[in-house]
């Protein structure tokens, strides 16, 4: 059995957060399988978000996902994520188990390398072992 996997055309780039009236808000640009679709903007007004693409454009991501505010927050959030690893993972190794609080990581100060690996598997064997290191 074959099993299919979909990647996700869409991305988000030039992030601009800021606080508003209502909360935390964000500015960014929207791709579309790496070309620029235009912009995202939630002012945190208590709206909704304030999608500026075109009608096409529009539909296509409605036939692509159930809800795009919550959609766009997700790849916003799985940017900031990505960028938060990298600058954890510069100067030590970062990983979790199952069972860890998500979100919660544990770290050894070590730069990541086969050695460290080795130690993990061993000392984690058949804990669902995530090494945040190898992810980015």
């Amino acid at each position: 059995m074959t099993k299919t996997v979909v990647s996700n055309p869409y991305s988000v780039k030039n992030i601009k957060t800021f606080t508003g009236r209502e909360g935390h808000g964000f500015e960014c640009s929207l791709y579309r399988d790496g070309k620029s679709i235009g912009k995202v903007v939630d002012v945190a007004n208590g709206g909704s978000i304030n999608f500026y693409l075109d009608k096409e454009e529009i539909e296509r991501l409605d036939k692509y996902c159930s809800d795009k505010d919550i959609f766009l927050c997700r790849l916003i959030d799985e940017l900031m994520n990505m960028k938060q690893y990298k600058r954890w993972c510069k100067k030590q190794t970062v990983f979790c188990i199952d069972g860890d609080q998500e979100g919660k990581f544990r770290t050894i100060n070590k730069i990541f390398d086969d050695k460290v690996k080795a130690y993990l598997v061993k000392t984690y064997p058949d804990c669902g072992l995530r090494i945040i290191n190898e992810e980015i």
